[in-house]
């Protein structure tokens, strides 16, 4: 049985989607921004903004991750079927992406640039792609998370409609 959220529960996960979004959409403009080439990665402005990002998500992890849960077991079965997987991360799965010191590590993750001496992967585009890809599927599990504590809808009823 599905509980209602309080305002306060509301408010927060509406204020952390907007920061999740905020972060989405800072790596992916510097995706597409045609920064990354095989000279490097010029970050500058994207490493200040995600190191603010960072600090708040960290900070709001506590409150996040009952809510996750909840969202998480009440949609167990669609999350399985949509993410391909028998195991779907049932703890928060965003903190992969700001639990790192700095946007570096993180797109060396995703192989955009070795950890080695900071060059880039041959197949820079494909690996571009690949998180672009990600970032959109976490973009929507965002939304659906957002829509079930707002407004009560389920995980299939969002993602339909986004998709």
């Amino acid at each position: 049985m599905e509980r209602t959220y309080s305002v306060s529960e509301k408010s927060f996960i509406i204020l952390w989607a907007n920061h999740w979004f905020q972060f989405a959409d800072m790596i992916t403009e510097l995706l597409n921004s045609g920064r990354i080439s095989p000279s490097g990665i010029k970050i500058d402005s994207e490493d200040v903004r995600y190191l603010k990002l960072r600090k708040w998500f960290l900070r709001h992890e506590k409150k996040l991750r009952p809510l996750w849960h909840e969202f998480f077991e009440a949609n167990l079965e669609t999350l399985k079927k949509d993410l391909h997987t028998e195991n779907p991360i049932w703890v928060n799965p965003f903190i992969f992406y700001y639990r790192w010191p700095n946007i570096k590590e993180l797109l060396s993750l995703f192989k955009l640039q070795n950890e080695v001496g900071g060059e880039l992967v041959k197949n820079t585009q494909q690996a571009i792609r690949l998180m672009l890809t990600v970032l959109n599927r976490e973009n929507k599990l965002v939304t659906a998370l957002r829509e079930w504590v707002v407004n009560g809808k389920g995980y299939n009823e969002t993602v339909v409609k986004a998709g």
